[in-house]
């Protein structure tokens, strides 16, 4: 199998780093630090309630989470940004395999040598897979499941797709999921419907995955994974 029509293959193989791609992963680790998580309380979270400025209170809202239906804060844009990078570096490195003659077959190896090890960590690290106990698994509940299925699915449309295809196959993706959401109607209510309690993409997990997926979170899984994850690594890349 030859690369398909890809510019990534004359990507220079030397080990110099490319420093735009390394300071947006530093800026959006700084922000996933410095904001926290949900019941933890980042540094610069912290930082920023403690100073009775307006300027910092400002700031110190944009680092949390906004509420459903209201306009997105700067953390709203974290996991996105996250997910993003992963796409941004993939040409740069399947151009650096291909231009040292590594076959195509053997990069699909490492991509799905790859996406398996991403999925195992993401299922210890929010699934607690370590802890052994059925009550307290889940089998998707971290980022690092959904870098896995988005780096999966643009890895093969990068590696066999020409623009075009890749250009489709990113609107069809992004324009799928919403059209799954505004017009296909969860049974008993309707289409279109959007709450933190009832939408057609949480209604897909209870029924695929069940109580392998945490309830109280209002992310969602089924849906997003091949379809949202995949695109926003795809428009990265």
């Amino acid at each position: 199998m030859q690369p398909r029509d890809l510019p990534m293959t004359d990507v220079n193989t030397s080990q110099q780093r490319l420093a735009s791609l390394d300071a947006m992963r530093g800026f959006v680790m700084f922000l996933l630090l410095g904001g926290g998580e949900i019941g933890h309380a980042g540094f610069l979270s912290a930082l920023l309630a403690a100073m009775d400025q307006p300027w910092a209170q400002t700031l110190y809202h944009q680092l949390q989470y906004s509420r459903w239906g209201d306009a997105f804060h700067v953390k709203d844009l974290i996991r996105p940004l996250f997910i993003f990078v992963v796409g941004a570096a993939m040409p740069y490195s399947f151009g650096k395999r291909l231009s040292l003659g590594h076959s195509m077959r053997k990069i699909h190896a490492h991509v799905l040598q790859r996406v398996a090890i991403l999925f195992l960590l993401g299922t210890i690290a929010g699934g607690h897979l370590l802890a052994l106990d059925r009550s307290k698994f889940f089998l998707v509940n971290n980022v690092l499941q959904e870098i896995a299925i988005g780096y999966l699915v643009a890895s093969l449309l990068l590696l066999n797709f020409r623009v075009r295809g890749q250009l489709a196959a990113l609107a069809g993706l992004l324009l799928g999921y919403w059209a799954l959401i505004m017009l296909v109607p969860v049974p008993g209510h309707g289409a279109g419907i959007i709450t933190p309690e009832l939408n057609l993409p949480r209604y897909v997990d209870d029924l695929v995955l069940g109580s392998l997926r945490p309830v109280k979170w209002s992310f969602t899984w089924t849906l997003n994974l091949p379809l949202a994850s995949s695109g926003i690594v795809l428009l990265g890349a």
